[in-house]
Parts: structure tokens; sequence; C-alpha cells
């Protein structure tokens, strides 16, 4: 009983580790064994299996995703500013990073939090912890998500995976009003507050 216990423990500690091999063989005195090693030679009926980094349960994503996603969170701070920020969205759609999309052209507060970060308006940017690389650069972006324990590659992103920044604090580059802000912009006429409160009445 003790044995069967210590065995299964075993296994999951086994099966849990990503990209983790178990070996199951035969030995000469008809003994089953499991092991992450490689099996001696004169081993029979040798299984080999590969157990992938497990998923959690509801939202498909592996729980190295979820361990980098705690400790170091990914923005890209992009725009429709061509090739540039394709190559950003792609690269990290095509390693299956979860991220949160911030328009700093559109939100004035992702500008403000982009200028704090590097200093400029410059797009793409992608913030990966604490740590943010200005402009696009392949590499030192792989770095990044590597040094930060994301997957090389999780598959394609779920649903939900990208988190788009939708408050928009800018008009046509820009900023709304105080007055546009709280009554939507409606103020025909250039009217004071007194003579809008008049009509009203």
């Amino acid at each position: 009983m003790q044995t069967s216990a210590a065995l299964l423990v075993l296994i999951s500690l086994i099966a849990t580790s990503a990209g983790a091999e178990l070996y199951k063989w035969v030995d000469k005195n008809g003994k089953i064994t499991y092991s992450d090693s490689p099996p001696p030679a004169d081993a029979k009926r040798v299984e080999k299996k590969r157990f992938i980094d497990r998923v959690a349960e509801g939202d498909g994503l592996s729980f190295a995703t979820q361990n980098a996603m705690k400790k170091h969170p990914v923005f890209l701070f992009a725009n429709d500013c061509g090739e540039l920020c394709d190559k950003g969205k792609a690269l990290l759609a095509k390693r299956g990073v979860p991220h949160a999309l911030k328009n700093p052209e559109k939100n004035i507060v992702d500008g403000n939090e982009l200028k704090k970060l590097v200093g400029a308006l410059e797009v793409p940017t992608l913030q990966v912890g604490k740590y943010a690389i200005k402009g696009f650069n392949e590499s030192a972006w792989h770095g990044a998500l590597d040094a930060a324990g994301y997957p090389e590659s999780a598959g394609p992103l779920k649903a939900g995976s990208v988190k788009e920044s939708k408050d928009a604090n800018f008009v046509d580059g820009k900023a709304k009003s105080r007055q546009e802000e709280i009554g939507g912009g409606q103020n025909p006429g250039n009217e004071t507050p007194e003579e809008s409160a008049n009509q009203d009445k």
C-alpha cells in the first residue's frame, strides 16, 4: 500500500514538470518500474511518454504561463504604427502570451503611463513586469519573455487573452475637456452653465 502511494507521488511529480519524460519498463525480475531516467539496456516492454506543461482548468493556460503572469504581467503599448506594431503583436500572439494592449494615442492614462515608463510616447513598447523595452527588437522581446518564465510557445492566444484599454480620453489627438467628459460634449451654442440651467427650467 505504501509502495503504491509512493509510486503515485513520483508519477505526479514527474508529470507536473514542464515537458518531462516518463519511462515505464519491466526489469529482468519482472518488476514494473517508473522513472524519468531512461531504462537499462536489458529492460523489457519499455514505454515512453512526454508530459507537456499541465493546463489549468477553465482558462486553458499552463501553470508556467499563469506563474509568469502573476509575477511579470505583460503590457504592449501600441497603436496603428504600422509594421513594427504589427510585428510586436504577432510575436506575442505566436508565443501565446496573454497581455494588455494599451493605446497611448487614444488614452491619456496610457499615454502618461508610457511617458513615465520610457520618457516618451514611443510605440511599440513592451513592458514585462517592471522591465520595459522601447521599440520593437525581436531578440530583446524574446529574451525578456524568456527571463520572465513565459513558455517559448504556449499555442495560439485564447479568447480574452488580450485585454484592450478602451477608456479613450483623446479626441482627434486632443484631450477631452472636463465638460465633455461629464456631459458627453453636448453644450450647443457655447452657452454658459448658468444659461443651460435656465433653459432646463
